[in-house]
């Protein structure tokens, strides 16, 4: 499955552009810059992370218009996808947008507003997700998180 999911990554990364080298403008770097400059993901993981958000956009059919992915060091043993998530690097990946996607309300409310995030924590090794989740409300994007594809709409040139 690793390969499968690597060579997935590869023709996602070739079709997006993102040769492995250079990717970000720094011939031989094997992190990704996250928007604020800092090296967080590795070419892999960014790789990886790409595949897994194209694939969960493409499932969920919704208007994405942003996908970000943050790595950290740790392991998930609670799952709702049937993986776990346990070779000691996580993935949390955040798409945003539009989904259809309906949430229920608590015991006394009604719809708590429309789905505007769709969360994805995966094991950086496997790319298998281990845990989905979404959000409601006005989303923000992490200024420290890496972009995957798309824009954000606050960020100045």
């Amino acid at each position: 499955m690793a390969a499968a999911v690597g060579a997935v990554a590869v023709t996602v990364a070739m079709a997006f552009g993102a040769a492995a080298a250079g990717r970000h403008g720094q011939p031989g770097t094997d992190q990704a810059l996250t928007a604020n400059g800092a090296r967080e993901l590795t070419d892999q993981e960014f790789d990886t992370a790409v595949a897994i958000a194209r694939q969960k956009a493409a499932d969920q059919a919704p208007h994405v218009t942003l996908a970000t992915a943050t790595a950290d060091e740790g392991t998930e043993s609670e799952s709702n996808t049937g993986s776990s998530c346990t070779s000691g690097r996580l993935l949390h990946i955040t798409l945003f947008g539009t989904f259809n996607i309906v949430t229920g309300g608590l015991a006394n409310h009604a719809n708590q507003g429309a789905v505007t995030t769709l969360d994805i924590t995966a094991d950086a090794s496997t790319g298998q997700p281990c845990l989905i989740g979404v959000e409601t409300g006005k989303a923000t994007p992490d200024p420290s998180a890496t972009i995957l594809f798309g824009t954000t709409r606050s960020r100045s040139r």
